[in-house]
């Protein structure tokens, strides 16, 4: 299995208590053979994490961002 694409994506909210929270998404594209597959990790520092998915709804592509937006 290899890896061809990985993006992460950090960031921190305030809570409830005004306490600093971080939150850590990774997402990777790994194929095997001919076979693809999408990884997700969720790292939350304190809240749940609530996740849903949905697989091949109609996705409009746009242009693509940088980290900066």
């Amino acid at each position: 299995m290899s890896v061809k694409k990985s993006r992460e994506l950090r960031f921190t909210y305030e809570d409830a208590d005004g306490a600093l929270r971080a939150v850590v998404l990774q997402v990777q594209h790994q194929r095997d053979g001919g076979a693809d597959k999408v990884k997700v990790q969720v790292l939350s520092e304190h809240a749940p994490v609530e996740v849903e998915v949905f697989q091949r709804p109609k996705v409009k592509r746009g242009r693509a961002r940088t980290s900066d937006g």
